[in-house]
């Protein structure tokens, strides 16, 4: 789940340069995560897509994580026109970077717009401590590792954030500087809620985990138009080496499909 990433910040990374004729792929990483998140997708789509990603601030950098899934897509689309004023281009998102892909396509006009492994937006059900935010933390990292942490609250209670970041590193076997700047990001993601004002009047490619519980009707009253994938993996593991390429078969399918004849 953790990617290192190169030390100057930017506000998307290029990834991979490919073919002119293939519109560009903008993707946005989930809740704790960076641009290098994607790299494993690039070498499994092939070298005539260009790849870029976006680097939510807060990770690797001194910046606030964004307030509001509207203030990402605002930002990102900013810069994504600075290089790309006319389009077409197609959008992906993992988890929380779902509901911002959808956004910024609600903003802009996109070839595709591609949602993996996220709930649909709705009203935050409960609020979240930070005890409630590391265990969320940990259970990505039990994903990404195959193993289980056996962390409780128990095991965080009475503790300073730095001395409960430790407790985590060290089951999780991660930098604790480095998981202070992830935990940051993916506690303000977690607790954002996000409600689109109107539907989307476009399709959307809804893309699940073969081990994730999903259902896809959950998304019908934002986007009533859509095409519903599974891949190989979970929630974690669907972007990495060992399971992507399920992944980038239906990225090329879906393109393929959007640019017709």
């Amino acid at each position: 789940m953790l990617h290192a990433c190169p030390q100057k910040i930017a506000v998307f990374l290029t990834l991979q340069t490919g073919a002119t004729r293939h519109p560009p792929v903008f993707c946005v990483p989930g809740a704790g995560n960076t641009a290098m998140s994607f790299a494993p997708l690039c070498g499994a789509l092939g070298v005539e897509y260009t790849v870029h990603a976006f680097m939510p601030p807060g990770m690797l950098d001194e910046r606030s994580p964004h307030a509001t899934v509207e203030e990402a897509a605002i930002e990102y689309l900013g810069e994504l026109r600075s290089v790309y004023p006319q389009g077409p281009y197609h959008l992906v998102g993992h988890s929380f970077g779902g509901w911002v892909a959808f956004e910024m396509a609600r903003r802009a006009s996109a070839a595709s717009v591609v949602i993996v492994d996220s709930d649909a937006p709705g009203r935050r059900q409960r609020e979240y401590s930070d005890v409630d935010a590391l265990l969320e933390l940990a259970s990505l990292f039990e994903l990404h590792l195959g193993r289980p942490l056996n962390l409780r609250a128990a095991d965080f209670a009475s503790r300073a954030l730095d001395a409960q970041l430790q407790v985590l590193g060290r089951r999780a076997q991660a930098d604790p500087d480095e998981l202070a700047m992830i935990f940051a990001v993916f506690a303000s993601n977690l607790r954002t809620t996000y409600l689109p004002p109107q539907r989307y009047p476009h399709a959307i490619d809804l893309v699940w985990a073969e081990r994730t519980a999903a259902d896809s009707d959950t998304w019908l009253p934002w986007a009533p138009a859509q095409h519903v994938h599974r891949v190989a993996g979970n929630h974690a593991t669907m972007l990495e080496s060992a399971h992507v390429a399920s992944l980038a078969r239906v990225l090329r399918a879906v393109w393929a499909r959007v640019s017709g004849p």
